[in-house]
This record gives C-alpha cells, sequence and structure tokens, in this order.
C-alpha cells in the first residue's frame, strides 16, 4: 500500500467514526453502527493498492459478522461492475438474494461500503464520507443518487455532518 493510499483509507476510517452515531440517530430505527470497507481500484481490471474493513459506532454483537460480510460484498460487486460503469452498488441490488445498495465509487477509484443502516442510507453516508474526505464533489454525489431518486437522505446525512 503506498503511502498516500494508506493516509487516504485512514482518513476515511476517522470521518466513518467521528459521524457514524450521528448518522445512526437520523435512521428511522435509530441504527448506530455496522461495518466500513474501503479500497482503492487502479484501473479496470480490479487491482487493488488499499484497503480496510472496520466495525464502527454501537451495533448488536450478533450482527457484527453479517455486516462486515454485506460491507464487503457490496464493495466486491460494485468492483465487478467496474468496466460497465457502475458507481453505486444500487446500481446492481437484488434485495431476493440479499444483494443492497450500500456502497459508491468514486472517480478517482477509491469504493467505500457501509452497511448497518437502511441501505439507502448506508449509501448516502459514504457519499458524505466521500465529500468530506475531497475524494467527491456534490455534483458527483447527485450523479450517483440520480438512478434511484432518493436524494432526502443525502440531504439529511450532509446537513447533519456539515452544517452542525
Amino acid at each position: 500500500m503506498d503511502k498516500h493510499s494508506a493516509a487516504t483509507c485512514s482518513e476515511l476510517m476517522r470521518l466513518v467514526h467521528e459521524y457514524v452515531d450521528m448518522v445512526g440517530e437520523l435512521c428511522p430505527e435509530r441504527r448506530t453502527g455496522g461495518a466500513f470497507h474501503c479500497r482503492h481500484v487502479h484501473d479496470s481490471f480490479g487491482w487493488l493498492d488499499a484497503h480496510a474493513t472496520m466495525l464502527a459506532g454501537t451495533y448488536e454483537e450478533q450482527k457484527a459478522l453479517k455486516y462486515w460480510e454485506f460491507a464487503q460484498e457490496k464493495a466486491d460487486r460494485l468492483a465487478n461492475h467496474f468496466g460497465e460503469g457502475h458507481r453505486s452498488s444500487y446500481q446492481s441490488r437484488a434485495p431476493e438474494r440479499m444483494r443492497w445498495g450500500g456502497a459508491i465509487r468514486t472517480p478517482g477509484g477509491w469504493i467505500l461500503s457501509f452497511s448497518g443502516f437502511p441501505e439507502l442510507m448506508d449509501e448516502a453516508f459514504m457519499l458524505a464520507v466521500a465529500r468530506q474526505a475531497g475524494l467527491i464533489t456534490v455534483s458527483e454525489a447527485i450523479t450517483v443518487l440520480a438512478p434511484h431518486g432518493k436524494q432526502e437522505q443525502w440531504s439529511l446525512v450532509t446537513n447533519a455532518m456539515f452544517y452542525d
């Protein structure tokens, strides 16, 4: 892992820890934790130079493994659709197969994934973290959300993170 990628992973993990409880308070179910996964994908071959997975916030012990696996599955699936131009795991969701939204890909090749909140809140949280880390612009974030037309989660999360 190069120094720049390691520093970016560390910053992303710091941001997730900083904001996970606040974002959880916005969820109707008041969930306040889950699993975060990030990776940096170089090109259409899927070469990685950085990756990390962690648990964050307060979560039910019996759900920790499920959150961990879902966060990684969302990122894997999004990486597998790299060549098709997918920007969100929501684009390949299949609820009947337990495949959910919640991972996003930045223009610079970072994939950020969270599992623990409802899927659109997972995705909005990752977009807000990517924005806070300078990996995505607001207009790029809105482009990611456009296919499923669910921008209210983005508004809730960004208002909480940027205007507290």
